[in-house]
């Protein structure tokens, strides 16, 4: 079952279990996008010897599909962000649901900031670049042999490579902390109380599709994580797949930008 209807199916609309209580006070917010219109961001926040824990939905309040966003929750007296929630896809009045824990300096849950740290209307694992594709695929290629890639499919002519991760398919989850921070790294996946406890967790590959757009060059990556669930109450034993967050993506994009002869840098 996926993760966001078993919160939806385990809490009550409005309700938060926190540290153990039902908790029903929520705090809600109308938190504005870079291009206009609002996301409301409802959160129950509840805070016990320097440990927090948050129970929080997001809805879409505009037209538009949110491609990704990324919340920042701070409570009073944390330099950072105390929660960094996220989701790559948010449709026209869908919502999406966190339940996580963190670490603050803050006495109670109450008066947090909420604000937008990242957010897209378009795709943010695509970019126009204005070079011609064969100035892009050799800077593309190096850029993700830097990262642990290496080709291991391609078809040029069709635009398209996949990448295999090179520092091992299969990682033993719990005791490898590459791994576990791959999963909060570069996925989806919630941590705390609510987040997935892989037994094996891999990185599944990468695949870059590019070909000529009006003059310059397009670029789509897509990386996939896989994670290996026992049986469960909510899950089935096997590969699961944990969407990513398109950090990776983005900062493939950008380091391939970088070094590109400089023009008008991509689209």
């Amino acid at each position: 079952m996926h993760l966001k209807r078993f919160m939806d199916n385990l809490l009550p609309k409005g309700s938060a279990m926190i540290f153990g209580v039902l908790a029903s006070t929520v705090l809600a917010a109308a938190v504005p996008l870079p291009w206009g219109g609002d996301v409301a961001f409802d959160h129950t926040v509840s805070v016990k010897k320097g440990k927090a824990r948050i129970q929080a939905t997001a809805k879409n309040l505009t037209a538009k599909r949110i491609h990704y966003v990324e919340f920042c929750v701070t409570l009073p007296g944390d330099e950072v962000c105390t929660f960094k929630l996220w989701s790559n896809s948010l449709e026209p009045s869908a919502e999406v649901r966190w339940a996580l824990d963190g670490r603050t300096k803050a006495a109670s849950g109450e008066a947090a900031q909420v604000t937008i740290s990242r957010a897209f209307d378009n795709p943010p694992n695509l970019a126009i670049f204005p070079q011609k594709c064969e100035e892009v695929w050799p800077i593309l290629i190096q850029t993700l042999l830097d990262k642990g890639f290496d080709p291991d499919a391609s078809d040029r002519a069709a635009g398209f490579m996949k990448f295999k991760y090179r520092n091992g398919d299969v990682s033993q989850y719990r005791s490898n902390p590459n791994a576990q921070a791959m999963l909060a790294s570069y996925t989806t996946a919630p941590g705390g109380l609510f987040g997935p406890t892989p037994k094996w967790f891999r990185f599944a590959g990468l695949t870059a599709v590019v070909g000529p757009s009006g003059g310059g060059c397009r670029v789509d990556l897509r990386a996939e994580m896989q994670a290996w669930l026992q049986q469960g109450l909510v899950t089935t034993e096997g590969w699961h797949v944990f969407p990513s967050n398109y950090r990776l993506e983005m900062d493939t994009l950008k380091a391939v930008e970088t070094q590109l002869p400089k023009t008008s840098g991509p689209q």
